[in-house]
Formats: C-alpha cells, sequence, structure tokens
C-alpha cells in the first residue's frame, strides 16, 4: 500500500505542475485556488488519463487480492 501511495503522489505532482506550467503566454500558476474552471478540468482529465494507463488501479486491486 506504501508503493501506491508513493506512486499515487508521483502522478498528482508531475501533473501538477504540467498544469501549472502554461507555455502560450508563459506564465507560471503554482496556487491551484487561483486556477479557472478549464484548468481545474484539464488538471482532472489528464490525472485520470494517467492513473488508468498507468495500472494504477489494477496494482492497487492487485495488492489488496494478494494481501488478503
Amino acid at each position: 500500500m506504501k508503493k501506491t501511495h508513493k506512486d499515487f503522489l508521483i502522478y498528482t505532482f508531475i501533473v501538477y505542475l504540467a498544469v501549472a506550467i502554461d507555455f502560450f503566454p508563459f506564465e507560471i500558476r503554482l496556487n491551484p485556488l487561483d486556477w479557472d474552471n478549464k484548468t481545474l478540468a484539464r488538471f482532472m482529465v489528464i490525472f485520470f488519463v494517467i492513473l488508468y494507463c498507468s495500472g494504477f488501479w489494477n496494482k492497487l486491486f492487485i495488492n489488496e487480492k494478494i494481501k488478503k
């Protein structure tokens, strides 16, 4: 469980930086409370796509089944 938690935090940080840095025009908005709805939606979509594609959910459920 510790490994899946670490993976979850790493994915969150990577997506956070990818969304916070806007290249056109170049600006960095690190405060998520200052983000508009479009930026929040982009963060959530990218985050869940990366979790789904990385097999995070499979690892989580397989580890729980093996421990039982």
